[in-house]
């Protein structure tokens, strides 16, 4: 149950922030679209990592990463991919979750070198921290 709380908690948060009418964005699991080549998408997913016992009374610790993978079609140039990238995480630096239980604690941005395929491609990732009580 906690591990659904801290999901939520990150992707109701960006629902809720991101520009959804202007970036074609695919969410990971989430309803296959038909995207235009010639305009940038990029894609949403939450990777939950390592949980463990932090102190007595049943206190845990989980880490996990919210990225996004970024892709500018080539002739749209490199920078508006770091563009969103840092419109990303402007959306989670110093936020923690209503209960106060999730908080962001790193970002990390890289270009991906990807051949001919005609995109530029960003990957940016936030790192997040929950405890909670189990």
């Amino acid at each position: 149950m906690s591990l659904y709380l801290d999901l939520d908690a990150i992707r109701t948060h960006f629902v809720d922030s991101w520009d959804f009418d202007t970036i074609q964005t695919v969410m990971a699991n989430g309803e296959a679209l038909d995207l235009k080549e010639d305009e940038p998408a990029v894609r949403f997913s939450i990777n939950p990592g390592t949980r463990r016992l932090i102190g007595g009374d049943r206190l845990y610790q989980q880490l996990g990463r919210v990225w996004l993978q970024i892709f500018v079609p080539k002739q749209q140039g490199a920078m508006m991919g770091f563009d969103l990238a840092d419109k990303f995480t402007g959306l989670y630096r110093h936020w923690q979750s209503e209960d106060g239980c999730v908080r962001i604690e790193g970002e990390h941005v890289e270009q991906i070198p990807n051949g001919e395929n005609g995109y530029f491609q960003v990957n940016v990732s936030v790192e997040w921290r929950s405890v909670r009580r189990l």
